[in-house]
């Protein structure tokens, strides 16, 4: 079981916008089945949180990044990611793997510069068909959680 996040009194808008998105990737965790190894660094990560004893600024800060290592760990470890995790990443990969290459090609060819910039589109559009599948399998396979990025 993951730890009680313990939010500070009269907090600002930003404090409580990043506590409700600690809570939120809280809540998502739960729902899934964690080994008790990823669970203990999860409640260290909390445990920071709710001992840190800085400035509200400091403390968005810190609660951002603490959210974002625990969803790196969970991706790295467990392949859990957050909705569209694969359609933001294949987007840029399908430009520079697929469009520019295949732009550069039809360029080679018919010796007409348009031809690079077509190509960044058709390039785009490869990679989140791509992503956009991967999406649907981490979902089907119940490792997507309902959080966006």
């Amino acid at each position: 079981m993951v730890k009680k996040i313990d939010r500070r009194p009269n907090i600002n808008k930003k404090l409580r916008k990043a506590y409700d998105k600690l809570e939120s990737l809280k809540k998502e965790i739960e729902k899934k089945e964690i080994p008790d190894d990823i669970l203990n660094q999860i409640n260290h990560k909390i445990e920071k949180i709710n001992d840190f004893e800085g400035n509200d600024r400091k403390l968005v800060k810190f609660i951002e990044n603490s959210c974002s290592e625990i969803l790196k760990m969970l991706n790295k470890r467990l392949g859990i990611t957050t909705i569209n995790y694969h359609e933001n990443n294949w987007l840029s990969i399908g430009i520079g793997v697929f469009g520019l290459p295949i732009g550069v090609i039809c360029y080679v060819v018919t010796k007409n510069p348009v031809f690079i910039a077509l190509g960044l589109p058709l390039g785009m559009s490869i990679g989140l068909t791509i992503g956009i599948l991967k999406d649907r399998k981490a979902k089907n396979y119940n490792k997507q959680i309902q959080l966006e990025q």
